[in-house]
């Protein structure tokens, strides 16, 4: 029996299976997902290492150098490519075409060697293994937010933005760039530090000494247990002018608003304008929130 003859023989029957392939297809259209950019991995990881203050070639010998010795025997590896530069590394590594779950074995064994290596300098104060896949090539939206105001206040608009934005339904992840640390100047006056009797290393090593918080270990009472410790982390520029740098015997103190110049400046220091790189599944609703 043909198709054609079943269906005239069984009319009702086909009439509900055509009914039932368009519901289907209606409903997968409505709820299938769909995305603008779909998430592809490129078996591509970075390697990435902070070591302020060093410069360039200093970077490759005690760094670079170090970390790919011990990565470049691991299985599966395409290549290896790396960037130093004053005060940071980036070591690229490719891997071979693989399962996405051969992947992300490859890629934990990666971080394993990058975080029990332990012949770097003490001052590497950041290292990390980051995936590299299409999600960080293309945002979906770019913000930029920029104006004459203060750059504290400027600061504080782009978080205020982007944490409104993160409530938005469907927004998977907000980065924000342009900004560094904030960051207090002192400039000293050599004068005022040659009748003091202190040098500047001294002086340096006092601010990082004085500017920490300082756990004091847990305090039990009864049933209730209390988190101990030593705030002394620094926010705002007056109160460095009262951190003490050294005291003598005698008891005499002397602070950094003894030794700086009346100019103490607390900056961040960044561009005039920052940029919040947003990565939504649907675009639609986060248009609607801009546009209020």
């Amino acid at each position: 029996m043909s198709v054609a003859a079943f269906s005239v023989r069984n009319s009702v029957l086909v009439n509900i299976l055509m009914i039932a392939v368009v519901i289907i297809g209606v409903f997968s259209f409505v709820h299938l997902p769909r995305e603008l950019l779909n998430h592809v991995s490129l078996n591509w990881a970075m390697v990435i290492a902070t070591y302020p203050g060093a410069s360039p070639k200093e970077i490759e010998q005690l760094v670079t150098i170090p970390l790919e010795d011990e990565i470049k025997d691991l299985d599966g590896i395409d290549f290896i490519s790396s960037k130093s530069a004053e005060g940071f590394t980036v070591i690229d590594v490719k891997f071979e075409d693989m399962s996405k779950a051969d992947f992300r074995y490859a890629l934990q064994e990666l971080k394993s060697r990058v975080h029990s290596i332990d012949d770097l300098p003490d001052d590497v104060d950041y290292i990390d293994v980051n995936e590299f896949d299409t999600s960080d090539i293309l945002p979906v939206i770019n913000i930029t937010v920029s104006g004459s105001i203060a750059e504290t206040q400027l600061r504080k608009i782009a978080d205020d933005l982007a944490d409104q934005i993160r409530d938005v339904p469907n927004v998977s992840k907000i980065e924000k760039m342009g900004r560094r640390d904030r960051e207090i100047w002192v400039e000293v006056d050599p004068d005022r530090m040659y009748n003091f009797d202190l040098t500047l290393p001294e002086a340096v090593q006092a601010l990082a000494v004085k500017n920490l918080n300082v756990p004091g270990g847990k305090l039990k009472s009864g049933r209730s247990e209390f988190l101990l410790r030593t705030v002394g982390e620094i926010d705002a520029a007056e109160d460095l002018r009262y951190v003490i740098l050294r005291q003598s015997p005698g008891g005499q103190q002397i602070a950094v608003k003894d030794v700086a110049k009346r100019e103490m400046l607390d900056q961040s220091i960044m561009p005039e304008g920052l940029l919040a790189i947003l990565k939504p599944e649907e675009v639609r609703d986060l248009l609607g929130f801009l546009g209020q």
